[in-house]
């Protein structure tokens, strides 16, 4: 009624000069949200404060008066359009305990992610002196200048390469994305090289939209991007069946007894799984025996786990000790194995490097493991009847040489080894947390344009054999993405020149190996010369029947020990 609008009106009205201000505005509505039942605040609902009052401030006073605050009140109760925008806003603005603001508006509006990869440009405009530019690429998605995106600027070119991939949220009444190519200008406003708008509704689900796109308001310059909408994941994907795990030996582990010379170390494994009811833990363990003083065990032991239930939510941990008699048992290291690993593959033997649990302890050596996992449950890849024409054999990386016109199989010996003046087309099949299929072009640093233009063409030939819409990356030699050196057990290895199968047999047996980095390793090949060691880095000399390792005095204790 009229008196409880009057005292609403009256409680807003701070300052009392019979008008409500934008901030008395969001007070008022958030009374009347309450007499719904909703619970509000004035901060959840700031967005309308401004427009309401532009909307019923009839006279152009700055704020609503009683009769204009009247009508406000009339029309929320009898549009519910208008009802039902401020109360889904309301119910959906909440707190945490944190103060942080959840809002699940986005997830009723059922949000789409864009995935945009912004791989290079040609012919582009020059803007500087010298006939170059320094180009860079924002994209955002047309009205809402907020999502936008940035590249990385390249300095004096007129044919960049970014090679950079984002990801833009898309409302439902989203239409286009629009690209602008920019040269930067440190200190000034930067120079239009032309844009692009791509309408939303020309992205297929099924697959990405790429190619060459032409830029306008210039002369001249293209624009090459791949357009593609994310995938909506499962959760996880539970499969039954037989697991065992194999601890073979472990190397070079620390020394905690004779003055650190020696150890008695036993591994520890934990098996936690929520399917797993036998303890409140949800937790299995298993441990193998005692190999008395030793800095090289060898246990060969065998641990099996029948008819059990494995998801990507279950954790495999191998703990490794030292026993002592006295006192609690030493840690020498831990090691986490890969779930993705065991589910996607029957059988997986992989040499794991330790790590010290905490930060304070330490850690050092490696350990060899192999798992099995038999199990009628593992899915295939989501892909076309062509799939056997691509997928030759079982494993989840296929890789391809490309000879001419042709791909060529590379042999599994030779996975994680490319010589730099080849391209490669690498298909990873990734099965969980859905099947899926991701497409890595690597590009040797003295590789011809032909072969990767090649490349790219079968790589749209495998993506339509497939059926699918997987991911093409374009991986540099020396510049790869941790994901891709992670299908090579985080080390790749690079190779002079390119020898065909007729010259293998000529080739010398004299090798020398450069050793870079800590987390993803990088072993280069380099001519076997004293001019190539340095005393920051570690090396490798193949002798073929006997192999040496020198450490430059100021080398990397981890690049040393892998």
């Amino acid at each position: 009624n009229m008196s409880s609008l009057r005292e609403v009106f009256d409680q807003a009205d701070k300052d009392r000069n019979g008008h409500l201000n934008s901030k008395e505005t969001r007070y008022a509505l958030a009374r009347i949200l309450k007499e719904q039942g909703i619970s509000a605040t004035s901060r959840d609902v700031y967005k309308y404060g401004k427009k309401i009052l532009n909307m019923f401030d009839e006279d152009n006073s700055g704020g609503l008066d009683f009769d204009e605050f009247v009508r406000l009140h009339q029309l929320f109760i009898d549009s519910p359009t208008f009802k039902n925008d401020i109360l889904t806003l309301s119910s959906n603005s909440k707190r945490n305990r944190k103060g942080r603001r959840t809002r699940e508006l986005s997830k009723k509006r059922k949000l789409e992610t864009l995935v945009v990869h912004i791989m290079q440009a040609r012919n582009l405009v020059s803007a500087d002196l010298g006939a170059t530019s320094d180009p860079y690429v924002t994209a955002h998605i047309g009205g809402r200048s907020k999502s936008k995106v940035t590249t990385k600027v390249k300095k004096k070119t007129l044919n960049p390469v970014w090679d950079e991939i984002f990801q833009i949220n898309v409302l439902p009444n989203d239409e286009t994305i629009v690209f602008y190519v920019k040269d930067k200008d440190f200190g000034l406003k930067s120079d239009p090289l032309g844009n692009l708008e791509i309408d939303l509704d020309t992205i297929k689900k099924s697959r990405p939209k790429h190619g060459w796109y032409k830029l306008n308001d210039i002369g001249h310059g293209e624009l090459y991007i791949s357009l593609s909408w994310k995938k909506k994941l499962a959760h996880h994907i539970s499969m039954r069946g037989n697991f065992s795990l194999f601890i073979d030996r472990a190397d070079n582990i620390l020394g905690k007894d004779d003055g650190g010379t020696s150890s008695d170390p036993y591994c520890k494994i934990i098996l936690r799984s929520p399917t797993l009811v036998n303890n409140r833990k949800n937790e299995m363990t298993k441990k193998t025996s005692v190999i008395k003083k030793s800095l090289n065990p060898v246990w060969e032991e065998n641990f099996e786990w029948n008819d059990i239930i494995l998801d990507p939510n279950c954790r495999v941990t191998v703990y490794l000790f030292d026993k002592d008699k006295i006192k609690s048992d030493d840690r020498l290291g831990v090691v986490h194995l890969s779930m993705d690993r065991i589910l996607s593959r029957e059988t997986d033997e992989h040499t794991y490097f330790l790590s010290p649990v905490k930060k304070s302890e330490r850690a050092k050596g490696s350990i060899r493991i192999c798992t099995t996992f038999l199990t009628n449950d593992r899915p295939l890849p989501n892909v076309g009847s062509n799939i056997n024409t691509v997928l030759q054999g079982s494993d989840s990386v296929e890789i391809w040489k490309i000879e001419g016109e042709n791909k060529v199989t590379w042999p599994n010996e030779m996975h994680g080894k490319f010589y730099d003046s080849d391209v490669y087309i690498i298909l990873y099949t990734e099965y969980l947390p859905n099947p899926t299929c991701t497409i890595f072009i690597w590009i040797g640093r003295e590789s011809l344009v032909e072969e990767y233009d090649t490349a790219l063409k079968i790589a749209n030939e495998i993506e339509s054999d497939i059926g699918g819409y997987p991911t093409i990356y374009r991986e540099m030699q020396n510049n790869e993405r941790a994901k891709f050196i992670d299908l090579f057990h985080k080390s790749i290895e690079y190779l002079m020149g390119d020898i065909d199968a007729n010259q293998k047999k000529n080739h010398q047996s004299c090798r020398l190996l450069h050793i870079k980095g800590i987390n993803n390793i990088r072993v280069t090949q380099i001519e076997c010369s004293v001019s190539g060691l340095n005393k920051g880095d570690s090396f490798i000399l193949d002798g073929g029947d006997i192999i040496f390792q020198w450490n430059g005095g100021e080398s990397n204790t981890i690049e040393r020990r892998r």
